[in-house]
């Protein structure tokens, strides 16, 4: 029944019933397909008559409290609730297939991949649903990025995603779902109960972060998950990092190249009057060595080795379709970025040098000082009066004389 059910979803309908038994003449296939397109229908709308059934339960149930009700306070709650009611049942008695295409009278033409999505999960898709599905279709057919918004239980996770999961998944081209951090599980749940009975898929899941290293093994796994025509369920700092962990190699291979010439211009610039000195006094040259971050030739290879597998995973991913659920939180233009610093770690400008440490933050406080020492207010001055005071009285600790332990000292600072 399985494969009868998607058999019928096809391009080739009879043709692949035929190739499962070639003694099966043309009529014949298409007799089969056209009995179980009718069997989904009928199940379908076996379905349909079960919710309806169920809603005329809850309907029944408020009309019993509406009659029981004492006061105006509750008569006007439960004629509200009953009104709502009656509503979605009228709308579920009435519901018609909105992927079917009237033809003529009698004669009308329907989607079977549509038609199989409701038989597997005993639903019926709403007018909206359909319509946002075959707008995405066509827009990705044509090749454009676009975003579409939907309000709260309309069906985003649990019908839009798989159904276009199961419509634009193929041998050439990857399904990525990214879902922010809080519904990855979540996502990955629903795939897994849509895509288990009927239409089975493999969803595996993208992680990814800058102490990971690029595999074969990930290839692969995205290699068989497109054969399959998996989904990949992934978050917006798997993608992030993957791509900044390409960058970083890149930058680990640019700055290996740029070692040879960092050690001529340092021999070049022994006079004491260089630039190099003086930027090393002032605080603005670097303190590591010429030799500080330089690779081995076994981790230049291990980096050449990951960027080649980085090539092969990008073009995977460029023949793909991501579908990106609560965009707003993923492409929120403060809380989607991703902080990733590279290179050595150095110290801040005019923060370390031979002429002392703390030139950054004594520059400015002089600076200051001269311009509120013409207002007799001299700011130094006044510190290193609370500071001394403070530590006399012991309301400052002497190792960390410059932290306001007390109100009295923070008073005085402020005079």
């Amino acid at each position: 029944m399985d494969f009868l059910a998607c058999a019928a979803a096809t391009k080739d309908i009879s043709g692949d019933l035929r190739k499962c038994n070639p003694f099966l003449a043309a009529d014949e296939a298409a007799g089969i397909i056209c009995a179980i397109v009718l069997l989904q229908m009928t199940y379908c709308r076996i379905s349909q008559a079960n919710l309806a059934l169920q809603q005329c339960r809850s309907v029944i149930k408020a009309v019993k409290a509406l009659k029981s009700a004492q006061d105006n306070a509750s008569r006007t709650r439960f004629c509200k609730e009953l009104s709502a009611l009656t509503e979605l049942l009228a709308a579920t008695l009435v519901m018609q297939r909105y992927y079917s295409k009237k033809l003529n009278d009698g004669l009308f033409e329907i989607d079977p991949r549509f038609l199989l999505f409701e038989f597997c999960h005993g639903l019926i898709l709403r007018p909206s649903q359909v319509i946002l599905v075959r707008k995405l279709m066509k827009d990705i057919g044509e090749g454009r990025s676009v975003c579409n918004q939907m309000i709260m239980g309309a069906g985003k996770t649990t019908v839009v995603g798989p159904l276009l999961a199961m419509l634009l998944a193929s041998d050439s081209s990857l399904i990525f779902e990214v879902v922010p951090p809080a519904l990855l599980e979540f996502s990955a749940s629903v795939l897994r109960e849509r895509f288990s009975l009927f239409v089975p898929k493999t969803v595996f899941t993208f992680t990814f972060d800058r102490y990971n290293s690029v595999s074969p093994q990930l290839l692969a796994k995205l290699e068989v998950a497109r054969y399959n025509r998996a989904v990949i369920v992934a978050t917006p700092s798997s993608i992030k990092s993957f791509t900044l962990k390409f960058m970083e190699l890149c930058h680990n291979l640019e700055r290996q190249k740029n070692l040879v010439l960092e050690k001529k211009e340092k021999d070049a610039s022994q006079s004491f009057f260089s630039l190099s000195r003086v930027r090393g006094l002032l605080g603005l040259g670097s303190s590591r060595t010429s030799s500080s971050g330089e690779l081995t030739a076994e981790e230049i290879a291990a980096s050449r080795s990951q960027l080649q597998l980085c090539d092969k995973i990008f073009t995977i991913m460029r023949e793909s379709v991501e579908i990106m659920d609560e965009v707003d939180i993923i492409l929120h233009p403060l809380k989607s970025e991703l902080n990733w610093p590279l290179g050595l770690k150095d110290p801040l400008d005019f923060t370390r040098s031979r002429a002392g440490n703390g030139l950054r933050w004594a520059i400015p406080s002089h600076l200051l000082d001269a311009v509120f020492g013409v207002c007799n207010m001299p700011i130094l001055a006044d510190i290193a009066d609370s500071r001394i005071a403070g530590i006399e009285c012991g309301c400052c600790n002497f190792l960390f004389s410059f932290l306001l332990l007390c109100s009295w000292n923070s008073r005085r600072i402020k005079k």
